[in-house]
C-alpha cells in the first residue's frame, strides 16, 4: 500500500514537472528533521522521568518526616497552636496536596 502512494505521489510530481531529485532532497531534509524531533522528545522525556523521581523522593521523605514526628510526640504537642504547631500543619497540608497531586496522575 505505501509503495502503491509512493509510486503516485512520484508520477503525479512528475506529470506536475517536479524533478524526482528534488524530491529525494525533500525526503532527505525532512528525515533529518523528524530524526531531530526524536532526540528532542526523548530527552525531553528523560527530563520529566527525573523531575517525577525527585518529586517522589520528597513527597516520601515529607511523609517519613511527618509520621516520624507523630511517633515521637504522641501527647500531641507538634499539633498544638504555637509556632510548631503551625508548621506541622503547613507539613500536613503539603503532603496532603502531593498525594492529591500523585492520585491525579494515577489516573
Amino acid at each position: 500500500m505505501k509503495i502503491i502512494l509512493n509510486v503516485l505521489m512520484v508520477t503525479s510530481l512528475i506529470s506536475i514537472g517536479i524533478n524526482i531529485y528534488n524530491i529525494n532532497i525533500m525526503s532527505i531534509v525532512l528525515s533529518g528533521f523528524v530524526f531531530v524531533l526524536l532526540i528532542c522528545v526523548k530527552n525531553l522525556l528523560n527530563k520529566v522521568t527525573f523531575y517525577e523521581t525527585q518529586f517522589e523522593m520528597i513527597y516520601d521523605n515529607i511523609q517519613i518526616a511527618i509520621n516520624k514526628m507523630r511517633e515521637i510526640d504522641k501527647s500531641g504537642a507538634f499539633e498544638a497552636d504555637d509556632v510548631v504547631g503551625k508548621i506541622f500543619r503547613k507539613l500536613c497540608t503539603i503532603v496532603e496536596s502531593m498525594s492529591s497531586i500523585f492520585k491525579m496522575g494515577d489516573n
